[in-house]
């Protein structure tokens, strides 16, 4: 648990979209755990004192989203040995890891295809890289005491389904699932701006503003799928291969 007074966004120096998943009401009644979940953009950014700032808010365990091709664009400054790996474990686990050559090219086609939108896309990485969720979901339960990160690049969809299949778990209502993904909109907005400006294409600006945009009809939709083709979050979980003790001990690590 961090010692720091509950915050929800946390400004680490050269990261924009680093925030806190404690502290959202549960159906029960209970609350999120604040100080165990993390969810982030991309680490490469962040500066000698923004990674000082991570390792003393607690971070032990560092989950990174990417696939192995970003990963040499963009390093991750806690991949390599350093004074910091003595303090943080770091492992790289792609959404699409094991998926089959059809799950693959149905994700690809979803995200090129000129009408396709955020939301089908999310429908095909729930459909077809369950494998890759699993195996995340499963190193989330077993990492050691400690906050946990989680990241890809912006922090927003890779970060975003992850983030919204726990706090679903942990029994965090579809509404506060979908404010926390549309914080994303709010935190990286400047970045989305300046690449739009750089596209002078109307229509390309158009697509490109669908798919990089953070509105909570997305994640609405996104859950609404959930339920209805697999069940919720937790059926879904279970179906994918996660054992019902990690279930558990992921239930544990969020829930106050």
């Amino acid at each position: 648990m961090s010692p720091h007074e509950p915050v929800r966004r946390l400004h680490w120096e050269a990261c924009y979209n680093v925030r806190d998943l404690g502290g959202y009401v549960t159906v029960g009644g209970g609350r999120t755990r604040w100080g165990a979940l993390v969810r982030a953009d991309n680490m490469s950014r962040l500066t000698p004192a923004g990674q000082s700032a991570l390792i003393a808010y607690g971070v032990r365990t560092v989950i990174d989203l990417r696939r192995a091709d970003e990963l040499t664009i963009d390093l991750n400054p806690f991949a390599t040995p350093s004074d910091h790996m003595r303090e943080l474990t770091y492992l790289n686990l792609s959404l699409g890891l094991h998926a089959d050559r059809e799950g693959i090219l149905a994700v690809k086609a979803a995200g090129e295809g000129g009408d396709a939108s955020l939301l089908e896309l999310f429908w095909q990485v729930l459909d077809h890289y369950w494998r890759g969720i699993a195996g995340i979901m499963t190193a989330i339960a077993a990492a050691p005491e400690g906050a946990l990160l989680f990241h890809c690049h912006a922090g927003k969809d890779r970060t975003g389904l992850i983030a919204a299949l726990l706090l679903a778990l942990a029994g965090v209502p579809h509404a506060t699932i979908a404010e926390d993904y549309a914080l994303s909109q709010v935190c990286l907005q400047p970045i989305f701006d300046q690449r739009l400006n750089q596209e002078p294409d109307l229509a390309s600006r158009e697509r490109l503003a669908r798919m990089i945009g953070a509105a909570p009809e997305t994640m609405f939709g996104i859950l609404a799928y959930l339920d209805e083709r697999h069940g919720g979050a937790e059926c879904y979980l279970r179906a994918a291969g996660v054992a019902e003790a990690d279930l558990e001990r992921l239930r544990l690590r969020i829930q106050e």
